[in-house]
């Protein structure tokens, strides 16, 4: 089926990264120009993380309507340098992996997200030395559609 839609965006879509930043409560990405849908999100950790680092999760927050959480919170303290995080794509699910790990399991459920931001959540941000570089894909759903690192 040469021409095929995922042969001309890729099989995950199109990438937007996010360079290395504290994993604080705040923007990663803003959503823009209409809605997309995210078939990756992943976090790979540049530095290992404090000792007192906290529950952590990702949250939709559209520009309107009621921030969603993404993923259920996990405690991130343990991990170390190297390891990724991401999630499911089903709410219910944990923040990816539930234990330190070098490699994690792919979405399952892409997401549907409004012009807005994605967010990560940190209950205690202050108290989190670890670094985290993002990188998510997605497809546009409305023309004009796009992500870039917040």
């Amino acid at each position: 089926m040469s021409g095929a839609w995922w042969e001309k965006i890729g099989a995950l879509g199109e990438k937007a990264e996010r360079a290395t930043a504290l994993p604080a409560t705040g923007s990663l990405f803003t959503i823009s120009g209409g809605r997309v849908l995210m078939t990756s999100i992943v976090g790979e950790l540049t530095a290992a993380c404090d000792a007192n680092a906290t529950a952590s999760k990702l949250q939709a927050n559209p520009t309107t309507g009621t921030t969603r959480d993404l993923c259920t919170a996990v405690n991130i303290a343990s991990y170390a340098k190297g390891d990724l995080i991401g999630i499911t794509g089903i709410a219910a699910n944990a923040l990816l992996p539930p234990a330190s790990a070098g490699s994690i399991e792919g979405m399952t459920t892409p997401c549907l997200l409004q012009e807005g931001t994605l967010d990560l959540n940190v209950a205690a941000p202050g108290q989190v030395d670890g670094r985290v570089q993002w990188t998510m894909r997605y497809i546009a759903i409305d023309q004009g559609a796009h992500v870039v690192a917040a």
